[in-house]
């Protein structure tokens, strides 16, 4: 059986021959599946180019997959490239041959590829496996919940209709304070493409970030437009000619949810971003959606601004989770890094 188990770079050569077993072992380890575009779109169309996919085969079939997302991040003040960790082992085969085998492939797969460090999101039962392998676990992940209607959250979970009128009660208590007679003096609109104006923000933003993956117009567009797998909601705020912050979300959830998933403004400014959850609220409230989930850094000013319009740390749904980090042997100026430098949004996580 050892002889058996291959570990295979995804390429533009060999992607059609194994793309089918790479979305059966997804559907059999996250319940999802996904046609061949996805696939291409995130590891061989990436914002950078080509990034690094590795596959564990025995037979023919596909076991494992070790997947680095490349993106380009600023970290401090410099321009470096970062890999998204993704990981998945088939749930009958899950063996520590297998997980060292898809890592140690990895590595050597992407020596030549400059990387500074690999940075990603895991569940407490494989933090020991990783750190003995020498992952840096940072922190726990911030998760945020905005409540915009508490009776069809509490429908969505199943609460019985008699019981779940009840959430009028605590609707002012528990949901989200958003104020209709705010008048924010910005105009909002739907946007189709970034352009160049959401450059010109990100080299402003940026100076107040110390390690982020860099949000300019290239990212943005191939991560929210030309996605293949989810349709986002874009949403930027003008004063005259001048755009001066987005956000992103998405209304397609189970149980009447939804997700925020990038929120920016000039300047970090409280202003622009309580106009911008304020419009996503209207128009997520017109679909009957009942809550909203994102996760930013909980020293963000976006974090600052949600809980200050009623959003509530989410402790029960991808519980717990945290950020790790891999450095690279040449990279040990990161050796330091705390979760207080990472600036993060939903949007790099919920990649699935």
């Amino acid at each position: 059986m050892k002889a058996n188990l291959r570990f295979v770079r995804i390429s533009g050569e060999n992607i059609d021959r194994l793309v089918k077993g790479i979305s059966e072992l997804h559907l059999a380890a996250f319940g999802r599946r996904f046609e061949p575009d996805y696939w291409r779109w995130r590891y061989l169309d990436g914002p950078v180019g080509k990034s690094n996919l590795i596959v564990a085969v025995r037979g023919d079939k596909v076991i494992g997959k070790y997947g680095l997302t490349y993106l380009p991040l600023i970290a401090g003040g410099k321009e470096v490239l970062g890999g998204l960790m993704e990981i998945s082992i088939h749930p009958q085969e899950r063996s520590w041959q297998c997980y060292k085998g898809l890592v140690k492939a990895s590595i050597a797969e992407s020596q030549n590829d400059k990387l500074a460090f690999r940075f990603g999101i895991m569940s407490s039962r494989l933090i020991e496996m990783n750190r003995r392998l020498g992952v840096l676990v940072l922190g726990r992940v911030s998760f945020y919940i905005g409540i915009i209607s508490i009776i069809k959250f509490l429908e969505g979970h199943f609460v019985p209709y008699p019981l779940s009128l009840s959430g009028w009660i605590a609707q002012p208590f528990l949901g989200l304070r958003i104020k209709k007679k705010d008048n924010y003096r910005l105009d909002i609109r739907s946007i189709e493409q970034f352009d160049s104006s959401f450059d010109e923000l990100w080299n402003t933003v940026a100076r107040n970030r110390n390690i982020s993956v860099i949000k300019n117009a290239e990212y943005l567009n191939w991560r929210y437009v030309r996605c293949p797998y989810r349709k986002y909601r874009r949403l930027a705020a003008y004063r005259g000619k001048r755009m001066d912050g987005f956000i992103i979300f998405c209304a397609a959830g189970p149980r009447h949810s939804s997700f925020m998933l990038e929120l920016m403004a000039r300047n970090d400014d409280p202003i622009v971003m309580k106009a911008l959850i304020s419009q996503m609220f209207k128009e997520l409230k017109n679909e009957d959606k009942s809550h909203v989930l994102a996760s930013f850094s909980s020293e963000s000013s976006a974090a600052f601004v949600m809980k200050g319009v009623g959003f509530k740390s989410w402790g029960t749904m991808l519980w717990p989770m945290y950020v790790a980090v891999a450095l690279e042997s040449s990279r040990e100026v990161y050796q330091d890094t705390a979760l207080k430098d990472c600036d993060f949004s939903l949007g790099e996580w919920m990649m699935y």
